[in-house]
């Protein structure tokens, strides 16, 4: 199995603490090569929200042509769309996914047969709870369900990051070590098919 995991500084591993990265053998995507043997390259981007324009979803097209070997894709975007949508809400973080899978059909070829497409809902958003964040934390609380219809309606394979509830680091945005310990724990078995 061979894994391409396109995502933002949840799958980068970006280290809130000194505002640098994780070590290799503390991120989630690494560490499900180094406890499954599953081959994996990390395309996490800090501060990447889901692609919305011409420029963005031909950066995707040309990662995915780079990675025309790999079996898997997995994508866990979201968090940073809920900070940079004026007026948040979870249909219109989904609708950037719509318009992505629409407009980059080069996603399409990584359904059914030997390719597959694993859609992550991101992680919980565990940020003050006061009114000025009321909107995050409402949009961040409908990911889950919004995605998870989005990848029925596609026929992608999902996994809820925000249900296994992982770590986070002490600003509540992003995964601890110990958060993506715990994910790539429970995803490889997901991925592996083991109980």
């Amino acid at each position: 199995m061979k894994i391409v995991c396109y995502g933002d500084s949840n799958t980068y591993g970006f280290d809130p603490q000194d505002g640098g990265r994780y070590p290799a053998n503390a991120r989630w995507p690494e560490l499900l090569h180094s406890r499954f043997g599953i081959e994996t390259a990390n395309e996490g981007l800090n501060g990447r929200t889901i692609p919305i324009g011409g420029r963005g979803y031909e950066l995707l097209r040309k990662m995915l042509a780079r990675y025309e070997s790999f079996d898997t894709l997995t994508i866990m975007l979201g968090t940073n769309d809920i900070f940079r949508i004026w007026e948040p809400d979870a249909e219109r973080v989904a609708l950037r996914l719509r318009n992505l899978f629409a407009n980059v059909p080069e996603l399409r070829r990584w359904e059914g047969g030997e390719r597959r497409v694993l859609l992550l809902a991101p992680p919980p958003l565990l940020i003050p709870d006061t009114e000025e964040n009321a909107a995050y934390l409402r949009t961040a609380g409908g990911l889950s369900e919004t995605y998870a219809a989005f990848a029925q309606e596609y026929g992608l394979d999902f996994f809820d990051v925000a249900a296994l509830a992982p770590r986070m680091a002490f600003d509540g945005v992003h995964l601890s070590e110990e958060g993506h310990r715990q994910l790539a724990e429970v995803l490889g078995k997901v991925l592996l098919g083991l109980p």
